[in-house]
C-alpha cells in the first residue's frame, strides 16, 4: 500500500510541474511545497516507485488503482490497523516473512468451506482462552 500512495503522490507531483527559474516563482501549490519538503532520499524512491508505474500494463494499474480505492474507503481506525500490521510484517525477518507468506498460499488454495471451518475453530477456541484466562500468567 505504501508504495501506492507514494506513486500516486508522484503522479500528482509531476502534473503539477515544478517552476523553472527562481525569479519568477509562482506560488506554490501545497503538492509542490510538500514535495520540496521530501528528504532528496525520500524523493529518490517516490520517483523510482513512479518510473515502476509507468511500466506496469493497464490492467495491473486498473487493479492497484481499484486497491487503492478500496483502501482509502476504510474507516481510519482500520486504515490504521492495517498500516500497523504492514509495518510489522515489513520489520519481520526474512524468513519469517517467507514462512508466512507460504502458511498464506496454502491458506488461499483451501476451499472457502474449510477457510470457513478453520476460522469457526480459530474463534472456539480464543473464546474458551478468554474465558479460562488463557493460562497466561495466572496461578
Amino acid at each position: 500500500m505504501k508504495s501506492v500512495n507514494y506513486i500516486l503522490m508522484i503522479a500528482f507531483l509531476i502534473a503539477a510541474g515544478v517552476p523553472v527559474s527562481a525569479g519568477d516563482e509562482p506560488p506554490q501549490t501545497p503538492k509542490q511545497a510538500a514535495w520540496e519538503k521530501l528528504p532528496e532520499a525520500e524523493k529518490t524512491r517516490v520517483l523510482a516507485n513512479y518510473e515502476k508505474w509507468k511500466g506496469l500494463n493497464e490492467e495491473k494499474k486498473a487493479e492497484i488503482k481499484e486497491k487503492f480505492a478500496k483502501f482509502s474507503s476504510l474507516p481510519k481506525e482500520r486504515q490504521t490497523e492495517l498500516r500497523s500490521r504492514w509495518a510489522r510484517f515489513q520489520t519481520m525477518p526474512e524468513g519469517e516473512r517467507r514462512k508466512l507468506l507460504n502458511k498464506f498460499k496454502k491458506w488461499k488454495q483451501l476451499s472457502k468451506t474449510r477457510r470457513d471451518e478453520l476460522r469457526r475453530e480459530y474463534r472456539q477456541q480464543k473464546n474458551s482462552e478468554r474465558r479460562s484466562g488463557g493460562g497466561r500468567g495466572r496461578r
